[in-house]
């Protein structure tokens, strides 16, 4: 399909989403009048996957913190990045647009107190204001995805013996004050474990250890939460993966919790890619195997592009195609909306992206003209480094990967293309490399322009300056050096896999 017929399909359906967007969408109630309870005994995993549509997260709201005070609700927490307090009528806005699926981020640590034991617990008065926030969304008749945020200094892995016996003390006592508060709420609450948990000695880095751990951890939430009875004895649980990443070793260790009930866990994991296209699917194949291995489906409670995704007539398609995507594949995915550049719904005038709403309720997918993709590496690259002006340099002293079709380590762009597109799968003991720098040139090899940092990117797509011929892309891990043949053997055995593509 041409991006041209891509925008005007996605312009005829327009209407009819605005249309239906207030109505009963997948079986809930537009408002709380009349909406109807879910019974935690009843809905299973598999109901609902059927049941969700995309979701939307209220991400950098309760979520948020700064500086709070310790032993205190710190309920003002809440708009300390930014975001205006939540309202009713925000969560009416949102429910309007067609979600009926909400996941509300949701930071513990900062607002605990420590009792006359010694033993940290959750603050009543948040408890009391996170609730009211979640009522304001089952009101609607919405899914409510309910986890513990920015709480890696409670909740981490790759810890000694002692101290992740600690961890796994707070995580009981935390998760036992939250599951006991919220108790009384119907199936519409679905609580997710962990939000990208650490690896407290190397961070976002795999080990056997942090792996293990983070099953371990898991099995804990689990058991914490059908031990306070009630409802909760058969809610809908969510199980993140190893920082929520996707990378190969991380799903061949994942080990399912026991449960005492059947069909009530999902997996999660989080991805953020810029892939517009077709080649975007083998991603959520391997998902999609992994949730069929594991027998739990899978959502992706984050991924999504900022406002600065290029080119920006591609965000919509973009959005589109990736949940089109993931949904063939019997994924479901929840849009991370943070209130800044990653919004589509602006929360203080109440307004939104309206080409963004429609790609995501009437996901289509994107298919670009074949044979643009550069995916085979093993004899194309050069062990070398690239300097500040573009030059290729002898780097044996660290040990960069220059991604290249010619001896000279230069990748021509096709004619015609007019934006460049990187990702990057890494993972073992290549987890921590990325793209650094991409460097365009022009007919002579002289150098355009020039983009990246030190810090390093794992996905994005950039407009290919104008005058640019061909370009230089170098991976490396800025944290350690890595020899040729650490990166032979990645490349051949599929730790690390550069994509480039064209369009």
């Amino acid at each position: 399909m041409t991006r041209g017929r891509y925008l005007r399909r996605l312009l005829s359906i327009f209407t009819v989403v605005i249309m239906i967007s207030t109505l009963r969408i997948t079986g809930f109630a537009a408002s709380g009048n009349g909406r109807s309870s879910v019974s935690a005994a009843d809905i299973t995993a598999q109901s609902f996957m059927a049941s969700m549509n995309t979701g939307w997260n209220l991400g950098n709201s309760l979520d948020a913190h700064h500086k709070a005070t310790a032993g205190e609700a710190n309920l003002g927490q809440e708009t300390i990045w930014g975001n205006p307090k939540v309202t009713k009528e925000l969560i009416d806005f949102v429910r309007s647009k067609g979600f009926n699926t909400i996941r509300v981020p949701v930071n513990w640590k900062y607002h605990t107190y420590t009792d006359a034991n010694g033993q940290l617990h959750v603050h009543p008065e948040w408890l009391a204001r996170v609730k009211e926030v979640v009522n304001y969304c089952i009101a609607d008749g919405m899914y409510v995805i309910m986890d513990s945020h920015h709480d890696n200094k409670m909740f981490y892995v790759g810890a000694d013996e002692g101290d992740f016996a600690s961890v796994c003390a707070k995580a009981t006592t935390i998760w036992t004050d939250i599951a006991t508060y919220f108790n009384d709420v119907d199936g519409h609450l679905i609580f997710e474990a962990f939000n990208e948990v650490d690896n407290v000695k190397i961070g976002r880095t795999y080990t056997k250890t942090a792996a293990a751990q983070m099953n371990q951890l898991n099995q804990v939430f689990v058991n914490t939460v059908r031990s306070t009875g009630g409802n909760n004895a058969q809610r809908l649980l969510i199980i993140p993966t190893l920082f929520h990443q996707y990378s190969d070793d991380v799903l061949t260790s994942f080990v399912l919790p026991k449960d005492v009930v059947p069909g009530k866990l999902l997996t999660a994991v989080h991805f953020y890619s810029q892939v517009i296209d077709q080649y975007l699917d083998q991603d959520f194949a391997r998902l999609q195997q992994f949730a069929k291995r594991v027998g739990a489906p899978m959502v992706i409670t984050e991924w999504g592009t900022t406002r600065k995704f290029s080119p920006a007539e591609f965000r919509a398609i973009h959005a589109a195609n990736y949940v089109a995507r993931a949904n063939a594949r019997g994924i479901k995915c929840v849009y991370w909306d943070n209130g800044g550049d990653y919004s589509i719904i602006n929360r203080k005038k109440f307004t939104a992206r309206d080409d963004m709403i429609q790609a995501l309720m009437n996901p289509v997918p994107y298919d670009s003209a074949p044979g643009t993709a550069l995916d085979s590496w093993a004899d194309s690259y050069l062990y070398m480094g690239i300097d500040s002006s573009g030059t290729l340099k002898e780097w044996d002293s660290w040990g960069g990967m220059v991604l290249a079709q010619d001896a000279n380590g230069f990748i021509p762009i096709p004619q015609g293309a007019t934006t460049l597109s990187m990702q990057l799968t890494a993972s073992g003991t290549m987890a921590r490399h990325k793209f650094h720098f991409v460097y365009f040139y022009n007919d002579s090899y002289g150098l355009v322009d020039k983009l990246g940092n030190n810090f390093g990117f794992v996905s994005k797509n950039v407009k290919i300056p104008e005058g640019a011929t061909s370009l230089r892309i170098i991976i490396y891990n800025a944290h350690a050096k890595t020899t040729k043949e650490n990166y032979d053997s990645a490349l051949k055995n599929g730790e690390l896999k550069p994509v480039v593509k064209f369009y």
